[in-house]
């Protein structure tokens, strides 16, 4: 009998690389066929990489319905095999795939990285954050020269389609941007927290007053859009921002100190001196 160590590393190489070694290695059973019992792991190793693929991107699922994420799913099995200990390693090439893969609707990485930071931002190390009462405290004189640094959770994200309106539609279970007079059904909620579409996501959300009404009528198109991802303790949360914010938060994440991103918004021609100082306070 062999050791148990190498029968795991030929199952492995079995279900990996399709090597029909273990075959000379197991015993024939009395009814069926030996390509049949191994077919089941086979099968139940891919269809759990296929869940965790689902639980990761659980919204991306829902806009592409069981059939089309389940083909989409194997191929990236074939493209991308699990190497990792940590299932999390696995699924994070998904967005680069659909950039590949899936060019003609380039949306659908640009959904995947949205929804893929904002996992990360739940892994992110914890940091000590600015108190506004804090801010208030800090003399009139010495906000020229005040610089800041971010969260580690947060992370900005540029996108060529309007897809921050997709996911706030998938999130709040609305009706999503058209594609091609597609209509589609979603499962996962989310609660709006404020007016600037800053989103939160938990389950069971209902959507309110009249947005599904107002969002059937918007189609996919493509739009330079910004967005920033945070976590705030274990909640994670994602907010659009305007071109003019956009490039105050770039200065501001690239090291900038206040007058400088006062002064690197002005000249970008978007904010007066007034608006511009007013925008990154």
């Amino acid at each position: 009998m062999q050791p148990l160590a190498n029968l795991q590393e030929a199952l492995q190489n079995h279900l990996l690389n399709e090597d029909e070694s273990i075959t000379q290695q197991l015993t024939r059973p009395v009814n069926g066929l030996l390509a049949d019992r191994l077919a089941v792991y086979a099968n139940a190793y891919r269809l759990r990489l296929i869940d965790a693929l689902q639980k990761e991107y659980r919204l991306l699922h829902t806009h592409l319905g069981d059939e089309r994420f389940t083909e989409l799913s194997e191929v990236y099995i074939d493209e991308y095999p699990s190497h990792f200990y940590s299932i999390s390693d696995f699924t994070k090439q998904l967005p680069q795939f659909l950039f590949t893969y899936e060019p003609e609707q380039p949306y659908l990485s640009e959904l995947a990285a949205l929804i893929r930071a904002l996992s990360l931002s739940l892994e992110s190390s914890d940091a000590a954050l600015l108190s506004v009462n804090a801010l208030a405290e800090v003399p009139m004189q010495n906000w020229p020269s005040l610089c800041f640094k971010y969260h580690p959770s947060v992370q900005y994200l540029t996108f060529q389609w309007n897809t921050f309106e997709l996911w706030k539609s998938l999130v709040q279970k609305t009706a999503p941007p058209r594609l091609y007079s597609q209509q589609l059904g979603f499962r996962q909620g989310a609660a709006e927290v404020s007016n600037r579409n800053v989103c939160e996501i938990h389950e069971d959300c209902e959507p309110s007053g009249n947005a599904a009404e107002s969002s059937s009528a918007k189609s996919m198109h493509q739009k330079n859009s910004y967005c920033i991802v945070w976590r705030k303790q274990l909640q994670s949360y994602a907010n659009s921002l305007t071109e003019p914010e956009a490039i105050a938060f770039q200065a501001l994440q690239s090291g900038a100190c206040f007058a400088d991103a006062c002064e690197t918004l002005y000249k970008s021609g978007l904010s007066s001196e007034t608006e511009a100082a007013t925008l990154v306070a």
